[in-house]
């Protein structure tokens, strides 16, 4: 049986940044989106000791400010940072100055509300990736079951959406064909590019009719950065 989400989030983690394009743009390694930058960007701060919101912007670059201290305050509130001042030592001083420190040492960046609760969109994903990554071979309700823990709760046609998604775009191979409510469609894994599931997307793209070409507008920077 598959361990809940939380633990994944607890694996061993590394502290290592990139060193072009600040905490997530390593060339020709896995995108980061800008809350992974952040976060990356605080453990390695987080090593020397204390730190403030303007040196993570700072580290994870492209970030906005605005992001940087919303991301963190929802942290704080989740109490997985601490914030090195209380409510009077706060009064005068900018936000950006503020020192703080990091609780835990995850290897996930936690999405999470503005109050700091944990947000489950997308997790169903995520949870089905990762059941196709160790089972290999699979059906739809065997990945909506296995995917199906705690708060993430996966529905079968959710599940049968995915594979089809997948299957069409060369990361699952259909090996069973489903017929009716009692023979269902098998599917393999054949293209495993890492722990991160794909992102199921509205690619904006330009379509040439006279030719049938489709030609993308946004670069994968900017799709990455709309995932959040």
């Amino acid at each position: 049986m598959r361990k809940p989400i939380e633990h994944e989030l607890r694996e061993p983690w590394t502290d290592k940044c990139p060193k072009v394009g600040g905490a997530g743009r390593a060339v020709g390694k896995n995108l980061m989106t800008p809350r992974e930058r952040m976060w990356q960007a605080m453990k390695t701060l987080n090593r020397k000791g204390d730190w403030t919101i303007s040196q993570v912007v700072d580290l994870a670059h492209p970030v906005e400010l605005s992001s940087a201290k919303t991301y963190v305050d929802s942290l704080v509130a989740a109490q997985l940072v601490e914030r090195k001042a209380d409510k009077q030592e706060q009064v005068g001083r900018t936000f950006t100055s503020i020192p703080h420190r990091m609780l835990v040492s995850w290897h996930e960046a936690p999405r999470l509300t503005r109050d700091g609760k944990v947000v489950t969109q997308g997790m169903g994903n995520l949870a089905m990736w990762r059941c196709a990554r160790i089972r290999k071979k699979f059906t739809p309700s065997q990945l909506a079951n296995e995917a199906s823990v705690g708060d993430i709760q996966v529905k079968l046609s959710t599940a049968k959406q995915y594979c089809i998604a997948l299957e069409k775009s060369g990361y699952f191979k259909q090996l069973v064909k489903g017929s009716g409510r009692f023979v269902e469609s098998q599917y393999q894994l054949v293209r495993d590019t890492g722990p991160i599931a794909p992102a199921i997307k509205r690619v904006k793209v330009i379509f040439d009719r006279n030719t049938g070409a489709l030609q993308p507008i946004q670069t994968p920077e900017e799709l990455c950065d709309e995932l959040g």
